[in-house]
């Protein structure tokens, strides 16, 4: 058996160890619970990818981003001004292809922080800036 000096010791790790668990547990439950909270923003817009044979139909020329095909009323897109016929083209400067790659970006946004969207619209560039917000129902 070990002199009390030892025991006192094995116990200071044990709580140390304790303590240093219980603080990674509680980071491990902040990051689930912001990417549940991410995972339910919501910018109100449905798209269509811009495929040659879809900006040809739309005599929207050649180019990429994402058709907007339907902006929800009072959404975060809706207030910040985006319209059905626009092009959404870049996401805080990164290109958008797909409505995957938009969905992905929307992921790993956060509620407390604006996008700013760039947009084309009757063939000009339009910068927007819309404040993401929770998905109805959520």
């Amino acid at each position: 058996m070990g002199s009390v000096r030892e025991t006192i010791a094995v116990r200071l790790i044990l709580l140390a160890l304790a303590a240093v668990i219980g603080f990674e547990v509680l980071l491990l439950l902040s990051d689930v619970r912001e990417s549940q909270a991410a995972s339910n923003l919501w910018l109100g817009v449905e798209t269509v990818e811009l495929t040659p044979a879809v900006a040809s139909q739309y005599d929207l020329g050649s180019g990429y981003g994402l058709l907007v095909s339907r902006v929800f009323v009072d959404s975060p897109a809706y207030q910040a001004d985006v319209k059905t016929g626009d092009v959404l083209t870049h996401w805080n400067g990164i290109s958008v292809i797909t409505p995957e790659q938009l969905q992905t970006l929307l992921s790993k946004a956060r509620a407390d922080k604006q996008v700013k969207l760039t947009v084309i619209r009757q063939g000009a560039e339009l910068p927007l800036r819309v404040m993401l917000g929770p998905r109805p129902g959520h």
